[in-house]
């Protein structure tokens, strides 16, 4: 059985990843990051996630859902 369309899929995902990576780079230095390395974070997590790292970058959002509690651990 040979899987004649894994090359297809594979070129589409690379140029799929490769927007998502353009998407991010442009978008993280209008958003307030948290911690300074994420700015460096995301973008390298698109590129081999892809429109699932774009997914995750653009709707993790800041904001948490009201029912669920931070627990702060203090040393």
């Amino acid at each position: 059985m040979t899987l004649n369309w894994l090359p297809t899929f594979s070129y589409v995902w690379l140029i799929v990843s490769g927007i998502s990576f353009l998407v991010v780079l442009f978008d993280v230095p209008k958003q307030h990051q948290p911690m300074e390395i994420m700015k460096v974070v995301w973008p390298l997590t698109t590129l081999y996630m892809g429109p699932i790292g774009l997914y995750g970058h653009i709707g993790g959002g800041d904001e948490f859902p009201s029912h669920i509690q931070l627990i702060q651990i203090t040393c």
